[in-house]
C-alpha cells in the first residue's frame, strides 16, 4: 500500500489575522439532518480542519433541513433551509426553497462557494451573487448515470439506457456554471473526460489522521493485519 503520507491543505499564503477573512461557502442538499452519511463526515471535517487556521477563514454551510435555524459546527456556521424530504427516502431532504438560499447567500457573500454538482445550485450562486463572481466549485459526490442505469432490466433495458443518457445530459447542465469540478476518484474523473467533461481537478478523499491510527494499535503487541 505504500507510505501512509500526512497531507497539508493549507493555502501556500494564508490570511493573516490581521487581514481580511476569507469567506467560503459549502452549499449542498445531500446532507442529512440529524442523521450521519459521507456528506456529513466531510463537513465535518472541513469545519474541525478550518476551526485550526486562527479565525482566517469564515465559513458557512447551508443545507437542507426539518426546520429553519442556525447551527455551530466548530468554528463554522450551519444554515438550515426548512426542506421537503426526498419522496421514498427518510432521511435526505431536498433543499428547493432557493429564494432563501440565495438570500443566505447574499448575506455571506462569499469570495468560493463549494456546491454539489448534481443539482442547480451553481446556477443559484451566479444568480445570487452577479457582481461579486465568486469562484464555484462544484464537487462530483454521487455518479448519477450509475444509478439511472439501474432502472431497467430484461425486457425494459431500454428505460436503463434512456435514463443513463438523460442522466449525462443533466450533469453536463449542472456543471455549465462551474469554474471547477472537484472529482475524488481517478476512475470517475476518467469517465467524466471521457464524457466531454473538463475543467476537473482530482482530489482525493482524506483520513481523519487523529481517530485513524493502525500503528498506535499496532504499538502495544503481536503483530496482526489491520483494516
Amino acid at each position: 500500500m505504500g507510505e501512509r503520507r500526512r497531507v497539508s491543505i493549507r493555502p501556500a499564503v494564508a490570511p493573516t489575522a490581521s487581514s481580511a477573512r476569507f469567506r467560503l461557502c459549502d452549499l449542498t442538499t445531500l446532507y442529512i439532518d440529524g442523521g450521519a452519511g459521507g456528506v456529513n463526515t466531510y463537513l465535518r471535517e472541513k469545519a474541525r480542519f478550518l476551526a485550526g487556521l486562527d479565525g482566517a477563514v469564515e465559513h458557512h454551510v447551508i443545507v437542507p433541513g426539518k426546520r429553519r435555524e442556525t447551527q455551530r459546527l466548530f468554528g463554522s456556521t450551519v444554515h438550515l433551509v426548512r426542506s421537503p424530504r426526498l419522496p421514498g427516502d427518510r432521511q435526505h431532504r431536498v433543499l428547493v426553497n432557493l429564494p432563501a438560499a440565495g438570500s443566505i447567500l447574499r448575506r455571506v457573500s462569499p469570495e468560493v462557494v463549494e456546491v454539489d454538482a448534481a443539482y442547480i445550485f451553481g446556477y443559484l450562486a451566479r444568480a445570487a451573487l452577479p457582481r461579486r463572481r465568486p469562484a464555484v466549485v462544484g464537487f462530483y459526490h454521487a455518479h448519477l448515470p450509475f444509478y439511472a442505469a439501474r432502472l431497467g432490466g430484461g425486457a425494459l433495458r431500454w428505460a436503463g439506457r434512456a435514463g443513463e443518457g438523460l442522466a449525462w445530459r443533466y450533469l453536463s447542465f449542472c456543471a455549465r456554471p462551474l469554474d471547477r469540478l472537484v472529482v475524488p476518484s481517478l476512475d470517475m474523473a476518467e469517465r467524466l473526460r471521457g464524457a466531454g467533461f473538463r475543467k476537473l481537478d482530482h482530489v482525493p478523499l482524506g483520513v481523519n489522521l487523529d481517530l485513524f491510527r493502525p500503528r498506535a494499535r499496532e504499538a502495544g503487541g503481536a503483530e496482526r493485519t489491520v483494516l
